[in-house]
C-alpha cells in the first residue's frame, strides 16, 4: 500500500473527529483579552486596529508581526494593505511592533514561507473596514 491509499483509507473515530472539530471551533471562535486591547494613537490619528495607522499628514503605517528576510514579505504585505485603502502607494510605510504587543491577538513568528499566506487575509479585512470606517466619517463630515 503507498502513502496515498493510506491517506484515503485511514480511519477516525466519530470522538476523534468531534473533539478535532471542538478545538477549531473554540480556537477559531472564542475572543482573547487581546482581541479587546487597543492601540494608543496620537491626537488626530487614525488607528482603528493593531494593523494600520492613518497620520494627520496622510500616511499610513502598516505594523507587521513578520520580519523581512529577503523575500518582499513586508512589501507584500503593504502592498496588500494599500490596495484594501485604495491608498496611494508612496504614503504607505512599515513601522515597529510596539514593545508590549498587547493589541495583537496573532503570534508573532517568521518562517516557513507563511507571511503572505497567514496575513493576507486579516490585513485585507482589517483595511477594507478601515477603508469604510474613513468613507462614512468623510461623508458624515461633508453630509
Amino acid at each position: 500500500m503507498n502513502h496515498a491509499e493510506d491517506i484515503m483509507t485511514s480511519r477516525i473515530t466519530r470522538r476523534d473527529f468531534v473533539q478535532a472539530s471542538a478545538g477549531l471551533v473554540i480556537t477559531f471562535y472564542l475572543p482573547t483579552r487581546h482581541a479587546a486591547a487597543r492601540v494608543d494613537a496620537a491626537e488626530g490619528e487614525f488607528a482603528p486596529n493593531a494593523w494600520l495607522r492613518v497620520g494627520t499628514d496622510g500616511i499610513v503605517t502598516l505594523t507587521v508581526d513578520k520580519s523581512e528576510m529577503g523575500q518582499g514579505s513586508q512589501t507584500g504585505l503593504a502592498m496588500i494593505l494599500a490596495e484594501e485603502l485604495d491608498a496611494d502607494w508612496a504614503t504607505v510605510r512599515l513601522g515597529p511592533v510596539p514593545e508590549n504587543p498587547a493589541g495583537w491577538s496573532r503570534r508573532m513568528s517568521t518562517g516557513g514561507s507563511t507571511a503572505i499566506r497567514t496575513s493576507w487575509e486579516p490585513l485585507r479585512k482589517a483595511g477594507a473596514v478601515a477603508r469604510e470606517m474613513l468613507i462614512s466619517a468623510a461623508a458624515a463630515t461633508w453630509g
